[in-house]
């Protein structure tokens, strides 16, 4: 997976903040106390998607529960997926996110 920075504007417009101002930060609210947490540093491009727990202050390893438990069991990490891949997809489609294959592990 690659990331790419459009234009300050552009950015903004989309929900990024730059308070540390070597890295770009998008956090989203995608379910009850799950964020979905995309940090691009501007020099190198490098970046690191954080799907996270707030009220247990930790990763969110959902991918591992819809391994587990069929989505008649458990939705609740099967509707996370969902959400997740609906903001990768937004993120392809405006250039953000390049080489990533939709329902890949993140």
């Amino acid at each position: 997976m690659k990331f790419r920075i459009l234009e300050e504007k552009q950015m903004r417009d989309i929900g990024f903040t730059d308070h540390v101002e070597s890295k770009w930060y998008f956090v989203k609210s995608i379910q009850p106390n799950i964020t979905f947490n995309l940090t691009i540093h501007k020099n190198s491009l490098k970046g690191e998607i954080d799907v996270l727990d707030e009220s247990l202050l930790q990763p969110y390893d959902y991918q591992y529960y819809m391994k587990s438990y069929t989505r008649e069991k458990l939705e609740f990490p099967h509707v996370t997926h969902e959400k997740v891949q609906e903001i990768m997809a937004n993120f392809i489609e405006q250039g953000i996110i390049t080489e990533y294959k939709m329902g890949s592990y993140i």
